[in-house]
Order: structure tokens, then C-alpha cells, then sequence
């Protein structure tokens, strides 16, 4: 009983050890360029802005030069308004139909503004948020890129008739996006009612008054619906992707670091014979929760387990080996889940693929 007992802890002790790694991925930014979710984070000089970009900005340009802003805190910011995003279900990799822009962090000093947002319609290959020098700025970093964010969201996603039900819903019809004032701009109050919204410890700051608890759940509600309505004319995700989303939707890919390594590494990344074990665990106990009689059993698999090399990276066989060994607390014919994927005759296994055949065992 005594032996029993420990064998049942020790394995729950490796359980929790085994599922702590799952998905530690730490993304290696490079110093002056970083890709976020089909975004690129670059740190550059004002003069080295794409042509157009620098025309547009050169007249707001102050005299001198300020320290560099880096581009590790404009990724943390991103990451940051993303994970809202995904919370409210986005497809953060399906944002401006799989577009990417760039998020430019440049010594210039500006002398109204702390960041600008170039757009130039839809297909333009100039569209960027510029930050300038952030000497002058009084606006932290987390909010001033969910800012300018807003700003993205709203040229792609929202037309004229959008534009005139936003001034009607916020009171504001006789305002223009033409006056000299910040404050009183239509275009300026959408910026900062979607940080708002996302990240309500930050308040509004145009002339407009603040939303209600109701109206900003009517208008997180109209943005992601927005959003999702454009998406969905652009195309579905990639296909080999949906297993991962619902394995993080789940909780089984730790919703926290899963934009620490965004979608699309996930179909290069190679994986390891532990990581493999650690999801096909959490589907097991997310179909049968946790009780005595599932780590009991699980715990007869640890010789087995053993046997297994968790560092190499996974390979067909060993994928074989891991769902034969699970097999009676998958429930199913592993068989059967195998022929979409073909596995027996792929030559590399990835964190997708793998990811996408976990997911198949999720019970409905």
C-alpha cells in the first residue's frame, strides 16, 4: 500500500515537473529587429525610415536627436495588447489578413507626438507605427503602442459608415479629425477607447467622455466582431495550426508564453519525445480530470516512460511508442488518428503536427 502510495506521488511530483516545461519557450529577439505575431519590432535611425515613411514624418520632426527606445520593451508591449486580443478571440496571426507591419523605434525627437501611425490604404507596404526618441516622451510604452495599434485596427477593419456610427455613439458629430486640437479628433478618441477597452487601468484622454462599463463592452464587442468578420472572409487559419490553438484554448499550451514563440515557428520548431508526453498528459487529465485512480494508473506507465529517450527530438517510432503507452487513458484506436497525418512517412516531426494529433484525442 506504502509502495503504491509513493509510486502515485512520485509520478504526480514527475507530472507536475513534466507539464512546468511544457511550452518554456524563450523567443531570441535579435538587437534591432523582432518579429511579433506578423509584426516586425525594429530599431532604426530616422533617416534609415523607408523613403515615403520619413517624407510624411520629416515636417513633425524637432530639431536633434534623442536616446534609442528599445525595441524589447515595444515587443513586451505588443505582446501584451495581443494577449487581450487572443482573450477576447483573435487570431492575432490572422490581424490585417496575415499582413505584416513594421513597429519602428528611431532616435528622432517629434513636437507633438510622441508616435506616429503611416498608413496609405490597406495594400500599402509603407503602413508602420514610428516611435519617436523617448527623451520628450510623458506616455509610457504599454500604452502608447496599444495607441497606435488602435489606430491600425481602426484604418483596416472600420469604413465610412463605422466612422459616422462612432461619432453618434460617442456624442461627438460635430467633431473632425482636421482640428488642430489632439483632443477633439474622432480618429484619436477610437485610439484611446480601444486601449481603454483592452487595458482599462489606462484612462481616456481626448476631449470625449469616458465610456461606460456598458458602452465599453458594446464596443470591445463591435471591434472584435469587426475583426473577426474581415478575417473570416480572408481565410481560415492554416489548418496544421488549429490543434495548437485549441490546445492552448484549453489550457494545455500555457495561454502566458504562448506568444513567447508566435504560430508560425510552431510548424519548424522541432519537438522533443518529453514535450510529446507532456501534451498527450495534459489531454489525459483534461478528458478524465485528476483523481487517485488516473494517477494510479498513470503511474504504471513510468517504466515504460523510462525507456524513452526525452531529449531526443521525436520521431515517427517514438510518437508510436508514446500513444501506445497512453493508449488506454486516450481511449481510442491511436490507428485511426494517424492516417490524416501520415506520420509514418514524414521525415521531420514539429510542435504543429504533433500538436494537431493531441488535439484529435480531445473528447467533445
Amino acid at each position: 500500500m506504502f509502495k503504491n502510495r509513493f509510486k502515485i506521488f512520485l509520478f504526480l511530483f514527475l507530472f507536475a515537473v513534466a507539464i512546468a516545461n511544457t511550452f518554456n519557450i524563450s523567443a531570441v529577439a535579435e538587437e534591432k529587429e523582432t518579429k511579433v505575431s506578423g509584426f516586425v519590432v525594429k530599431q532604426i535611425a530616422f533617416n534609415e525610415l523607408p523613403q515615403w515613411t520619413k517624407q510624411i514624418l520629416e515636417k513633425y520632426k524637432d530639431i536633434g536627436k534623442g536616446q534609442n527606445l528599445p525595441v524589447t520593451e515595444v515587443e513586451s508591449a505588443l505582446r501584451n495588447i495581443f494577449q487581450k486580443l487572443e482573450e477576447s478571440g483573435i487570431d492575432i496571426n490572422q490581424l490585417f489578413g496575415g499582413k505584416r507591419y513594421a513597429f519602428y523605434a528611431t532616435n528622432a525627437k517629434f513636437r507633438s507626438a510622441s508616435a506616429y501611425t503611416v498608413w496609405g490604404g490597406p495594400d500599402s507596404p509603407y503602413n508602420s507605427v514610428v516611435l519617436g526618441a523617448w527623451g520628450l516622451v510623458n506616455s509610457p510604452v504599454q500604452r502608447t503602442v496599444p495607441h497606435e495599434l488602435g489606430h491600425l485596427i481602426y484604418f483596416y477593419y472600420f469604413d465610412q459608415n463605422d466612422y459616422a456610427w462612432y461619432k453618434n455613439f460617442r456624442g461627438v458629430s460635430h467633431y473632425s479629425d482636421t482640428d488642430p486640437i489632439w483632443g477633439k479628433r474622432p480618429v484619436e478618441m477610437f485610439a484611446e477607447d480601444f486601449v481603454e477597452v483592452f487595458l482599462p487601468q489606462y484612462k481616456h484622454r481626448t476631449e470625449a467622455k469616458s465610456l461606460t462599463k456598458e458602452e465599453a463592452e458594446n464596443l470591445k464587442a463591435l471591434i472584435v466582431s469587426k475583426i473577426k468578420e474581415k478575417e473570416k472572409k480572408n481565410g481560415e487559419p492554416d489548418p496544421k495550426f488549429k490543434g495548437l490553438l485549441k490546445l492552448r484554448e484549453l489550457g494545455i499550451i500555457d495561454k502566458s508564453k504562448f506568444l513567447q514563440s508566435e504560430v508560425s515557428e510552431f510548424g519548424k520548431k522541432p519537438i522533443t519525445n518529453r514535450e510529446t508526453i507532456n501534451l498527450f498528459l495534459g489531454v489525459i487529465i483534461h478528458n478524465k480530470g485528476i483523481s487517485l485512480d488516473l494517477l494510479t494508473a498513470l503511474s504504471e506507465h513510468q517504466k515504460e516512460i523510462e525507456k524513452v529517450n526525452l531529449n531526443a527530438d521525436a520521431t515517427p517510432e517514438s510518437i508510436y511508442k508514446v500513444l501506445a503507452i497512453f493508449s488506454k487513458e486516450l481511449g481510442s484506436s491511436t490507428y485511426n488518428y494517424l492516417e490524416p497525418y501520415a506520420i509514418a512517412n514524414l521525415e521531420e516531426i514539429n510542435y504543429a503536427l504533433v500538436a494537431n494529433l493531441a488535439a484529435n484525442f480531445l473528447q467533445p
